[in-house]
C-alpha cells in the first residue's frame, strides 16, 4: 500500500474475502462428525511365530553415538552446538540418554542396521529435505 501498488480498499476487500474463505472453510470442518475411537486394536502375534528380533547391541548404539557428535575433518563447529555435544558425550559417560539422544540413536540404528538396499532411506530423506508444499 505504501508504494501505491494497492489501494487501502483493495486491500480491505481482499482481507474480506481471504476472511469469509476462511469461515467457509471452517464451517465446512465443523460440519464433519468427530470419530469416536472405542478401543484401541491390538495388533497379536501369531502362536506358531516367534517375536522378531528388536534389540541393538551396545556397541553399535555407542557407535551411533559417536557419530552423532563428530564432525568432518576441517568442519568448524558453532560453539553452541559444541557445548551441546560436550553435554551429550557427558550424559552417554553418565549411562544416560535425553530424549534428542534417543531420537538421534533410532534414525541412526534404521540407517545402519536396516537394510540400505530398499527405497524406504532415500524415500525418507526425500521427505525430510523436500520444500514444503503448498497447499492449493
Amino acid at each position: 500500500m505504501r508504494r501505491g501498488d494497492i489501494s487501502i480498499e483493495q486491500a480491505e476487500a481482499e482481507l474480506d474475502q481471504f476472511n469469509a474463505r476462511l469461515q467457509t472453510v471452517l464451517d465446512e470442518v465443523r460440519t464433519v462428525p468427530v470419530p469416536s475411537l472405542d478401543g484401541v486394536p491390538v495388533g497379536e502375534i501369531p502362536e506358531d511365530l516367534d517375536p522378531p528380533p528388536t534389540g541393538v547391541d551396545r556397541a553399535t548404539l555407542l557407535d551411533i553415538a559417536r557419530v552423532t557428535m563428530t564432525a568432518p575433518e576441517g568442519f568448524t563447529i558453532h560453539p553452541k552446538l559444541e557445548r551441546q555435544f560436550v553435554q551429550r558425550q557427558a550424559m552417554l559417560d553418565a549411562g544416560e540418554v535425553d530424549w534428542a539422544l534417543g531420537e538421534a540413536l533410532a534414525f541412526g540404528t534404521l540407517v545402519k542396521v536396516a537394510p540400505t538396499s530398499g527405497s524406504w532411506v532415500r524415500t525418507l530423506v526425500e521427505y525430510l529435505f523436500a520444500p514444503p508444499r503448498r497447499a492449493h
